[in-house]
């Protein structure tokens, strides 16, 4: 029964002594070698990593795949809440590389106990997949803290992708709670980034409950790259219920370099299913 034993792995592990460790290592050896354990392997490694962060790892090596993953990532998330820069100093010296895994346990840990420090962390990272997994437990983190905490982080990150990227954070999280208040924002903003980065991610949250009201709200934007970038959005939902209506909404505008990522984005989408007409359009 996946809960009792979920319920056994933490009551053990309340309390990560050493022989308590041991036996519920030797408890998850014996559970079926298959997606099943993986909330077991996630408390052992976490509370293992409160205790013996470096044990803890070195036997997560020995590991396959995504539970070699997982378990690093709950060791370090425990390991950085306690002792961040000793968590850091294992992760380069573990690694060769840019785009280095093991931050995003140490920064989802340290979101936890500091969040500007991971704040700070994150965006020293490079540019690529991990930076984009710590930037979203960053602002998860802020806005799990309030929304104002979140605008006040933003407001402060460096400008780029990293900060258009957490606007457009706080953008879909604004329309899940609020979808009229996040248009009115995006429709206060001026041109820019930020705003192309916003009015995407609420593009694509309206879309997804209602396209052709969504349709209406972009087709009224000024010819921008924010309006491209809506559009798109719209579109990719939209052509899937209804490509007919999508063709037809995206005949009302004249062709221009705006045009160019929608059109894109229809053809794919109808490609799928009717590659004729997709050919047509391209």
């Amino acid at each position: 029964n996946p809960v009792t034993r979920l319920q056994a792995f933490t009551e053990i592990l309340q309390n990560p002594t050493d022989d308590n460790v041991a036996t519920a290592l030797e408890l998850y050896e014996n559970l079926p070698a298959d997606p099943s354990r993986f909330s077991e392997l996630r408390l052992l490694a976490f509370s293992w990593g409160q205790t013996d962060p470096q044990a803890a790892l070195e036997w997560v090596e020995s590991l396959d795949g995504f539970e070699q993953r997982l378990g690093s990532n709950s060791v370090l998330d425990a390991w950085a809440r306690e002792d961040a820069d000793s968590a850091i100093a294992w992760a380069k010296e573990n690694f060769e590389g840019e785009d280095n895994p093991y931050f995003v346990g140490i920064i989802h840990g340290l979101a936890e106990s500091n969040l500007f420090k991971a704040t700070d962390l994150m965006t020293s990272l490079p540019y690529g997949r991990v930076r984009g997994r710590a930037a979203s437990i960053v602002m998860g983190k802020a806005w799990e803290m309030g929304e104002g905490v979140a605008l006040h982080l933003a407001d402060n990150l460096p400008e780029g992708s990293v900060q258009n990227f957490a606007f457009g954070e706080i953008a879909e999280r604004i329309a899940k709670e609020d979808l009229p208040r996040a248009v009115e924002w995006v429709d206060n903003m001026e041109e820019s980034e930020i705003k192309v980065a916003a009015s995407e991610d609420v593009a694509k949250r309206w879309a997804r409950e209602n396209p052709v009201s969504a349709s209406e709200w972009v087709s009224a934007m000024p010819e921008s790259e924010s309006r491209s970038e809506s559009m798109e959005e719209v579109v990719r939902v939209w052509a899937k219920q209804d490509p007919v209506a999508t063709a037809e909404w995206l005949n009302q505008f004249p062709s221009g370099e705006f045009m160019d990522e929608p059109i894109t984005a229809f053809v794919r989408e109808v490609a799928r299913k009717d590659p004729e007409n997709a050919l047509t359009w391209a």
